[in-house]
């Protein structure tokens, strides 16, 4: 494995990810985290598609940075993740 820096994610890459979540439970609410959905250093392989999460891997392909946003599975608006 070899580390690439001067590119966009693309499939066949495996990233090294720091996950969490919050909710909200309306709009102006503070936001909670949701400890059970923290996940550090987590191996991602981009060939194993949406298996984590459904539209996951289209919201990082192509990206460099790292922040993204993720559709909310209850609101269907987006989040910064």
């Amino acid at each position: 494995m070899r580390i690439v820096t001067n590119r966009g994610l693309q499939i066949g890459d495996v990233i090294v990810l720091d996950i969490s979540a919050i909710t909200v439970e309306q709009e102006g609410a503070e936001a909670k985290n949701v400890p059970a959905a923290d996940s550090k250093s987590l191996h991602f392989n981009t060939e194993d598609g949406d298996r984590v999460l459904s539209g996951f891997l289209d919201s990082i392909i192509g990206r460099k940075t790292t922040l993204w946003s993720q559709p909310s599975r209850n609101t269907g608006k987006h989040e910064t993740i």
